[in-house]
């Protein structure tokens, strides 16, 4: 597995992921809005997406909360992907980070059809900018 690293600024944490994974993901979505979830491993202040799995359209809360307590090849859920149109977080985004991935370590991956792509993640103080990934930057 190639693995290609992800940080910004001020941000708490490393994400190291997969990039031939999250683009076959991408190839796979084209223009459909598809979600799922990020499982992986924290080790200290770098987090590690290992394994993905795709949350049928219009799941539940119930199905997210069964996906995020998961533990696939000893694995946990560290967040969940979108891909949109737009790299930010939406409402309900949101209310799935506080609700299904509330660890302040637990990340979003918002991508877009156009092949961009930004991680969401919490500061220190726990807050949380919905409105623009601290550092974008393109699968391809």
């Amino acid at each position: 597995m190639t693995c290609s690293t992800w940080s910004a600024g001020l941000c708490p944490l490393r994400i190291q992921y997969d990039p031939d994974a999250i683009r076959k993901l991408h190839r796979k979505a084209g223009t459909r809005a598809v979600s799922g979830v990020l499982y992986g491993r924290l080790d200290a202040d770098t987090l590690r997406i290992e394994s993905l799995r795709l949350v049928p359209g219009n799941s539940s809360n119930a199905v997210w909360a069964k996906l995020a307590s998961a533990k696939p090849k000893g694995l946990v859920a560290v967040g969940f992907f979108s891909v949109r149109e737009r790299i930010a977080l939406t409402d309900s985004d949101v209310m799935r980070l506080r609700c299904q991935f509330p660890a302040r370590w637990q990340t979003a991956l918002i991508l877009n059809p156009g092949g961009r792509a930004g991680f969401f993640v919490r500061s220190h103080d726990g807050t949380l900018d919905a409105a623009r990934s601290p550092a974008e930057f393109d699968l391809y």
